[in-house]
């Protein structure tokens, strides 16, 4: 498939400094390699987040710091300077953010999913939201007049993919050097790869872009999800006789037959999509697609299921850089991009995730069981659990 940015204007509307690299970098250096207009606006000063060694007057070290990861990206960046902890969708902050995109004009916006783990993620998506369908409406007044139509709106990827079901994959191959770079011009955040209650970034990054990208058969991709509502949801132009959208179909999403480039047969009942790309030839896969897991470092002894698994089904786990499978068969139900043991483990052994220690099991976990809160321990913040670890 070839998606073309080509005419967009493509805005990036995140909470922090560094949410555009993790989540959505590729995406906004690919479009704007297909000739689209780009920009980044974040909305906190990322003023609460301290390193160990306290930096003064750190809001203003960070939007430093945006600034040339931006410049990096050939990105405009705009700017919401609330507090970290105090961005909430109402009326001041919908204000401003309405005369943003009314000067930015974008076409299609990309936002944090509803569901992310920060609470100004949350707040982000929902004025991001809300924002694109107002921008239009002339009785909402700024300095800048309402434009027309709505934008397309895209969810972005939640942080470490937590509880989000990508309806489709952008390849970021040739831009993940791009986004690293982008990364480093973060300082003050790396500096805190050691912190208890952190994760390192650039490895956050990296595993995230390469686990959504063997999802979709390439070295690293980045994921989204249509915003499936009325305006903000519209037909593709495609090349040749076959028109279809981003998603999955309705019909066989039981089944896990997803929407795949290159297959025989045509989509029906999908859902609408969210963009206006000059090129979206998406087909229905013909066959039930096999359950699949992933192994992403060498060390693992956890394994990251790709659509939802049920007790009973066998899993075709692939062990990341080699190639190598392994059939298990799953003992428990277990949801979408959640964990199993791929292996047994026994009490007290270590939990490795991405080669790194997340915790210890607290009871003999057998092959194939679902790998979550009752049965493991947590690392983060337990000096002593680290030492003995």
């Amino acid at each position: 498939m070839r998606l073309d940015f080509s005419g967009e204007r493509v805005l990036a509307v995140v909470a922090h400094p560094d949410d555009a690299e993790l989540f959505c970098a590729g995406t906004l250096a690919r479009a704007k390699a297909d000739g689209a207009t780009i920009g980044i606006c974040v909305m906190c000063q990322g003023d609460k987040g301290q390193p160990a060694e306290p930096i003064a007057n750190l809001a203003a070290v960070r939007r430093k710091e945006m600034a040339a990861a931006a410049k990096l990206l050939g990105a405009q960046l705009f700017r919401g300077e609330y507090g970290d902890g105090r961005l909430a969708d109402g009326p001041p902050a919908r204000k401003k953010l309405i005369q943003i995109y009314r000067r930015f004009k974008p076409t299609l916006v990309l936002a944090h999913a509803p569901n992310d783990y920060h609470a100004d993620h949350r707040a982000a998506s929902a004025l991001a939201e809300a924002a694109s369908w107002f921008c239009t409406a002339a009785g909402h007044k700024t300095a800048a007049p309402a434009i027309s139509p709505q934008p397309a709106l895209w969810w972005m990827d939640t942080a470490n993919m937590a509880g989000f079901l990508p309806e489709f994959h952008v390849d970021v191959t040739d831009y993940v050097d791009l986004k690293r770079r982008m990364m480093a011009c973060h300082k003050s955040q790396l500096s805190r790869a050691a912190d208890g209650d952190f994760s390192p970034l650039e490895g956050l990054m990296l595993r995230q872009c390469q686990a959504r990208g063997a999802q979709a058969e390439v070295p690293a991709a980045e994921a989204f999800r249509t915003h499936q509502t009325w305006k903000r949801v519209r037909a593709c132009e495609v090349r040749g006789a076959v028109r279809a959208c981003f998603g999955f179909c309705l019909a066989a999403a039981a089944t896990r037959q997803w929407l795949f480039p290159d297959v025989a047969v045509r989509a029906k009942n999908c859902f609408g999509c969210g963009h206006r790309p000059r090129c979206v030839n998406y087909y229905l896969k013909g066959e039930q697609m096999s359950l699949r897991a992933l192994i992403i470092h060498a060390d693992d002894n956890v394994a990251n299921l790709i659509g939802p698994g049920g007790k009973g089904e066998s899993v075709e786990c692939t062990f990341e850089g080699t190639g190598k499978t392994e059939t298990v068969t799953l003992l428990d139900d277990i949801p979408s991009n959640h964990k199993f043991a791929p292996v047994d483990i026994g009490a007290g052994q270590p939990i490795i995730k991405y080669g790194l220690n997340i915790g210890r099991a607290s009871c003999d976990i057998r092959k194939g069981e679902y790998v979550h809160i009752h049965n493991i321990e947590s690392n983060r913040g337990r000096g002593d659990l680290q030492e003995q670890t």
